[in-house]
């Protein structure tokens, strides 16, 4: 360890271990602040779970023991010094010592009191039974005073020069409108306009509507199927289809379809759409209905075509609905 961080240490550990003082005093502890010397080189045999003994008491030889506290050597209430003396010129070699510091939480002890620390690895530097400086000559602190009686109100100070005016206030809020009038007598009619130029032309609307409506029953094949299909001339189409699916099968099973112009898919259903097995009734059979629009620009089929995932079934209710407009948008 450098001697610039032996220093930074000693200073950061003295300050922990008075901010640790002032706390306990915070809260009503009597706490004391207590440091011991030992030998450094026998201190480094302390392990972190060594158990030291810190004994409090009232005569210079500890044989009266007014408090006793055991702690850890890695407790962080204890902190551990390393002051560095000089050798004076001429004189023996000083021994390297540690100093141990720590707050007991003993309470009511009065002055002067003596410390002894016990544990593996402890050997004391200037004797065993080492007096504590911060407790010599002090005492318990007397109570606190009653409070003096309130001194009389001073005169009345003179009166200070008028401040200049305040900046203007905001503008209040608009309030509510009055009630409505009488109304007043109506007047004569005016005389009749000239007549304007008239509009433009029109959109021609729905042109051609076309359906499809088959009643017949078609059997699943399990394989994609045209269910209902119409023949549509070149324009733009709003098309409507609808087919309803009808399972035989004793398990339940599925079913989708698309809705196509010209071979482009305009609508459709999103997964499988479910029918429950044979006889449950009204769940085995499932109604859908597709909408969609497209433009063609010439003679094209629109087809609803469907895929059953069984064989025992049918299609039923199959209709198209196909109508010509003059724009989509």
């Amino acid at each position: 360890m450098s001697k610039a961080t032996s220093i930074v240490r000693r200073s950061v550990l003295a300050i922990a271990a008075a901010f640790l003082t002032m706390a306990l005093a915070s809260v009503g502890w009597a706490a004391t602040n207590v440091r011991y010397r030992v030998d450094q080189k026998a201190f480094k045999q302390v392990t972190a779970t060594t158990e030291l003994v810190f004994g409090l008491y009232n005569d210079e030889a500890c044989t009266a023991l007014l408090a006793s506290e055991p702690l850890f050597a890695a407790d962080p209430a204890i902190s551990v010094e390393l002051p560095k003396r000089k050798k004076v010129k001429g004189g023996p070699k000083p021994v390297k010592e540690a100093a141990l510091r720590t707050v007991l939480s003993a309470s009511g002890l009065a002055g002067p009191l003596f410390l002894e620390v016990t544990g593996a690895g402890i050997v004391p530097v200037g004797g065993s039974c080492q007096v504590q400086e911060s407790t010599v000559g002090s005492g318990a602190p007397g109570p606190q005073g009653d409070p003096g009686p309130q001194g009389d109100p001073g005169p009345q100070g003179v009166q200070g020069v008028q401040g200049d005016p305040g900046p203007q206030g905001v503008q209040g809020v608009q309030g509510d409108p009055g009630p409505q009038g009488v109304q007043g007598v109506q007047g004569d009619p005016g005389p009749q306009g000239i007549a304007g130029p008239p509009g433009p032309q029109g959109p021609s609307g729905v042109s051609v509507a076309r359906s499809s409506r088959l009643t017949n029953i078609l059997t699943f094949t399990g394989a994609i199927q045209t269910v209902v299909d119409r023949s549509l001339t070149a324009g733009s189409w709003i098309i409507t289809a609808k087919v309803e699916a009808n399972n035989n099968a004793v398990t339940d099973e599925s079913f989708d379809c698309q809705l196509q112009l010209g071979g482009t898919i305009i609508d459709r259903n999103n997964g499988q759409l479910g029918m429950r097995a044979a006889g449950d009734a009204p769940f085995d059979r499932h109604m859908v209905t597709f909408v969609g629009v497209g433009t063609v620009g010439a003679t094209t089929t629109t087809a609803l075509n469907c895929t059953a995932s069984t064989t025992s079934g049918n299609w039923l209710e199959r209709s198209l609905t196909a109508i010509r407009v003059d724009t989509l948008n």
